[in-house]
């Protein structure tokens, strides 16, 4: 007999460290919604098979954090316009018989945007660290910032990528990283080794969003004296969206945010 509990489970590498069966096993159980939120280390190549024995008939629907992202975009068929534009899915949810590919880091990224008002002080520059599919979320997610972004990248693999996903970013050579402190606002899309290798070149600007958070404390909470939003505020933000088709039911977003943003 099959359990009518929704199954669902994050899926990356490294995985031990991820608060995500937390924040959703906590908001489940605040819905009154029957779930069980587990996590998989899944390396890089495994995700078909994995998926192949872990049906959409069986499961309601997997988080995918690095290094899958990208790997899921290839497999995936049906995508909405977020994970098209960002050729990234961080999301897969079940019809129960096929998988759609979803991306809400974009929405994750705009709820911090608007729900931190981060463009209230007229920044007319972003600068981000990074070329890949969280990086790419943050230029979907700047489709309406006017002001000048800057993406700096350590190979020019991703280039058309990146143009996808934001054709008005400059895309600048990772030998130049220095002049990405230039900017008003940073968003870390590094993992700990990228950022941890630009150590030295680290300045203060005015605003960081950092996908990291952990280890705790990253290396930009500790060399910034500006306004610091953590890796913890845009994993929440995301996650706002996946509790929703998860669950199937609309949430208070920012109820939510402060119960689950708090209790990490």
């Amino acid at each position: 007999m099959i359990s009518d509990k929704k199954m669902m489970a994050v899926l990356g590498s490294p995985i031990s460290h991820s608060l995500s069966p937390k924040l959703h096993n906590l908001a489940y159980s605040r819905l009154g919604v029957k779930a069980n939120y587990q996590s998989f280390e899944i390396n890089s190549g495994e995700l078909s098979r994995f998926l192949d024995a872990h049906t959409p008939e069986l499961w309601s629907g997997f988080s995918l954090t690095m290094p899958l992202k990208e790997e899921a975009f290839q497999l995936i068929i049906k995508l909405d316009s977020d994970a098209k534009a960002a050729s990234a899915i961080n999301t897969l949810i079940s019809d129960g018989e096929n998988w759609a590919g979803i991306n809400t880091d974009v929405f994750g990224f705009r709820y911090i945007f608007e729900s931190f008002d981060v463009f209230d002080n007229k920044f007319d520059s972003v600068s981000i660290l990074g070329a890949g599919g969280t990086a790419r979320a943050a230029l979907v997610a700047l489709d309406s910032f006017s002001g000048e972004i800057n993406v700096f990248r350590r190979s020019k693999a991703r280039d058309l990528s990146l143009g996808l996903a934001n054709p008005r970013a400059s895309i600048r050579d990772w030998e130049d990283v220095s002049e990405a402190f230039d900017s008003r606002i940073i968003i870390n899309a590094l993992p700990t080794e990228g950022i941890n290798s630009i150590r030295n070149l680290i300045r203060r600007v005015d605003v960081v969003i950092d996908a990291l958070y952990h280890p705790w404390p990253t290396l930009l909470s500790e060399s910034q004296s500006g306004r610091y939003i953590s890796g913890k505020d845009l994993l929440v933000a995301q996650a706002l969206r996946q509790i929703e088709l998860f669950s199937g039911r609309d949430i208070a977003r920012g109820e939510f945010f402060a119960f689950l943003r708090s209790s990490i």
